[in-house]
């Protein structure tokens, strides 16, 4: 009888056994990091670790592998947000050099004007007192005369 019960013992730990690589096969093919990890804790919960070792070495692997690649997305993600963050900044100022560029020229434009508008004053005036001058040395010409 005793022989009965370390058979059935057996046989029912094999059972488990097969069940848990089924469990741990089936995550793996999905690639369910939660499954993978759920499938696991009941290997070792259920004291199996030892007789599925080289499953739970891959699973564990495979767990590493997840969560490398994850912590690798999450700096490539932060660092694409930093380049965001830096073209963002270096558009801004690149506007804001423009604008003033704008200003600056406007500016220049204004003050050409001005003195555009002021050499034609000075030039309207000198021509008015050439004028005044030549009309006056005339009229003291027709007076000699």
């Amino acid at each position: 009888m005793a022989v009965d019960v370390a058979r059935a013992d057996a046989f029912l730990t094999e059972m488990q056994v097969d069940s848990m690589r089924a469990e741990l096969r089936g995550a793996l093919e999905a690639k369910d990091e939660v499954a993978v990890d759920i499938a696991v804790h009941h290997i070792e919960e259920n004291g199996l670790t030892e007789k599925l070792s080289a499953d739970v070495q891959e699973a564990k692997t495979f767990l590493e592998e997840i969560r490398a690649q994850q912590a690798e997305d999450e700096r490539a993600k932060v660092e694409a947000e930093r380049q965001a963050k830096l073209e963002e900044r270096r558009q801004a100022e690149q506007a804001r050099l423009a604008e003033e560029q704008s200003k600056r020229e406007a500016e220049a434009k204004r003050l050409e004007e001005e003195e555009r508008l002021a050499q034609s004053k000075a030039d309207a005036l000198a021509a008015e007192k050439l004028e005044a001058s030549n009309a006056e040395k005339q009229r003291l010409a027709d007076q000699r005369r």
